[in-house]
């Protein structure tokens, strides 16, 4: 297997998408087409398990998100 080589003079762009695909694997598929449709070379993806993110005394305190209102575990 050969090491990745990029051209020297061209810009490697990379698009970020976060956790904006919430875990949904459509949205997950919208976000790549529209990293290749923006010309992105690679896509950094995020992925958060909220009970590892947030302190315990925060899982149950009420927030509001997209969907309303819920809890960080939620």
């Amino acid at each position: 297997m050969q090491p990745f080589s990029f051209p020297q003079n061209k810009i490697f762009f990379v698009a970020e998408a976060g956790v904006n695909h919430q875990g949904d694997l459509t949205i997950a598929k919208q976000l790549i087409d529209a990293a290749v449709e923006a010309g992105a070379d690679a896509i950094k993806w995020q992925k958060r398990t909220p009970l590892m993110c947030v302190p315990p005394h925060l899982w149950d305190v009420q927030r509001q998100s997209p969907w309303g209102i819920m809890t960080h575990k939620e």
